[in-house]
C-alpha cells in the first residue's frame, strides 16, 4: 500500500488530528522536527503525511546494500528529502527552510552520547542528539503519532502542540520528555508498537542485561 499505491487511493484511508499545530509553528517562522517512534504504521504514517504537505525523513542505512537502495528510491518518491541520520548538516538545512521532519530517537544506539531516561518505568539508554538538533535548527519538536484503526478502515495521523521548554539544557530532562511523548502513544495503541526492538538493552554500569 504504502509503496504501490496512488496518492487518490490513500487519501480515502486518512485523517489528521491537530494539523493546526504544525501550520502554527510553521507560520512562527520555525521549523517542525515530528518526533515520533517506532511503531508498525511509521513506514506508511510519514506516506500519508507526504500526501498533504513536503515531508523529509531520517533514515538508517540497512545493512543489505540492495535492500537499502530499494528503500531510499521508494522513499525518495515521495518525500523531498531522505536524509541519512549520519548527515545532520543536510537534515538541519531542510529544518530551517521549514520541511516537517520526521524523527524517531527510540532506538538503542550504544555509540552515541546517551543519558538514562524513564521509559516505561525502565530506565533506558536515550540519545541526546534530539536535543542538539532543536538547537542546532531553531525547530519546534511536535509529537507525531500514526494509528492504526482497529476496524481496519484506515488511519488517524495524531499532532501535538510542541513540547515545552524543549531544549532545556538538560539532556536527561529533555530525554525524559520526549521518552513520556512515546510512552504516552504506546500504552494507547499498544497493538502499533515495535515491541520487538531490544530497546532496553544497553543498561547502566553495573546493572545486570535485561534480555536473556
Amino acid at each position: 500500500m504504502c509503496w504501490w499505491w496512488p496518492a487518490e487511493k490513500l487519501r480515502a484511508l486518512v485523517q489528521i488530528e491537530g494539523r493546526e499545530h504544525l501550520d502554527e509553528v510553521l507560520a512562527s517562522g520555525r521549523g517542525v522536527i515530528l518526533l515520533t517512534g517506532h511503531f508498525t504504521s511509521l513506514e506508511i504514517g510519514a506516506r500519508l503525511l507526504a500526501l498533504f504537505m513536503p515531508v523529509q525523513v531520517m533514515y538508517r542505512t540497512q545493512r543489505n546494500p540492495m535492500f537499502d537502495s530499494y528503500l531510499f528510491t521508494r522513499r525518495s518518491s515521495y518525500f523531498v528529502n531522505t536524509v541519512s541520520r549520519k548527515n545532520t548538516r543536510q537534515l538541519i538545512k531542510g529544518l530551517k527552510n521549514r520541511i516537517p521532519t520526521w524523527y524517531a530517537p527510540d532506538q538503542d544506539f550504544r555509540r552515541e552520547r546517551n543519558v538514562f531516561a524513564p521509559f516505561m518505568g525502565i530506565a533506558t539508554a536515550t540519545i541526546t542528539a534530539s536535543s542538539r538538533l532543536a538547537q542546532s535548527s531553531g525547530a519546534a519538536m511536535l509529537p507525531y503519532y500514526p494509528e492504526r484503526k482497529k476496524d481496519g478502515s484506515g488511519y488517524i495521523l495524531h499532532i501535538e502542540p510542541p513540547l515545552t521548554d524543549f531544549p532545556s539544557g538538560d539532556d536527561l530532562v529533555d530525554a525524559t520528555q520526549i521518552n513520556q511523548s512515546i510512552e504516552k502513544y504506546a500504552r494507547l495503541f499498544p497493538e502499533n508498537y515495535m515491541w520487538i526492538h531490544q530497546r532496553f538493552k544497553t543498561r547502566p554500569p553495573g546493572e545486570a542485561p535485561f534480555y536473556p
